[in-house]
């Protein structure tokens, strides 16, 4: 359940920017909802950059995740 709760508040990944403060506090979150995860957890990004940074910030943090680009249609 915390991991639902956590994803929750994850508001990057999509097709509208957000600042740089909503990035840093959504990766928190998400963050902590993957550490919930019995296995690592495979994270859809509505965009190709972000998903990119994303992957590299929870790689860089030793998070086990796999982070897929996964436009909208």
């Amino acid at each position: 359940m915390v991991g639902l709760y956590e994803v929750f508040y994850v508001k990057v990944g999509g097709p509208v920017a957000v600042d740089e403060k909503e990035y840093q506090a959504s990766l928190g979150h998400l963050k902590t909802a993957i550490a919930s995860c019995p296995a690592p957890p495979t994270v859809l990004v509505g965009d190709r950059r972000t998903a990119d940074r994303i992957r590299h910030d929870l790689a860089a943090g030793g998070i086990a995740a796999t982070v897929v680009d996964a436009p909208l249609p």
